[in-house]
């Protein structure tokens, strides 16, 4: 699943793949589950999801295809 390292109580994860954003996108647009209780699960701050997801909504796939990319390369 997600890389994370434990140091003194917080929890630092890797970058998100391509394939984890979407799978996460996917969850809460299925509607059973909520961007807050789906950051919790992941431990990430829930603005980042709903980054996501709003760049999904407004730009499609390919916006997060190319951050990803750009994450990547940098």
């Amino acid at each position: 699943m997600l890389d994370a390292t434990n140091n003194g109580g917080a929890v630092f994860l890797s970058k998100f793949s391509l394939g984890q954003k979407l799978e996460v996108i996917h969850r809460y647009q299925t509607g059973n589950e909520g961007v807050k209780s789906i950051a919790e699960s992941l431990g990430v701050h829930h603005e980042v999801l709903r980054m996501w997801i709003k760049q999904c909504e407004y730009h499609g796939i390919n916006r997060i295809e190319r951050k990803c990319r750009a994450d990547r390369d940098a």
